[in-house]
């Protein structure tokens, strides 16, 4: 879990929703995230199972190159964005929606 520095966080709160979310870690070998907004993952709280940290700290340079030549340079993400794209476009970790 990655929450910014002003964010209020309630872990009480969210291990009953991650309960939910066992099956599917032995489903993906790859790992997967929490996507939590309708636009892709966003900022405040991010959800990530130990495969997904580990397949994005292998990848990351992988992930911006592939990305510097599809937007010709910087594509101007910030992290929250280049991981959801970096993840779920490159390194084949499942997106998980409705969280």
């Amino acid at each position: 879990v990655k929450v910014d520095p002003d964010t209020v966080f309630f872990p009480s709160r969210l291990r009953p929703m991650l309960q939910g979310y066992a099956g599917a870690l032995e489903q993906h070998q790859h790992g997967l995230y929490l996507n939590n907004c309708r636009f892709g993952l966003r900022g405040a709280i991010e959800v990530f199972s130990s495969a997904a940290v580990q397949a994005l700290g292998d990848g990351w340079q992988h992930c911006e190159e592939h990305f510097r030549g599809l937007c010709s340079g910087d594509c101007g993400w910030g992290e929250d964005l280049f991981a959801d794209q970096c993840l779920s476009e490159v390194l084949s970790v499942r997106r998980e929606y409705g969280a």
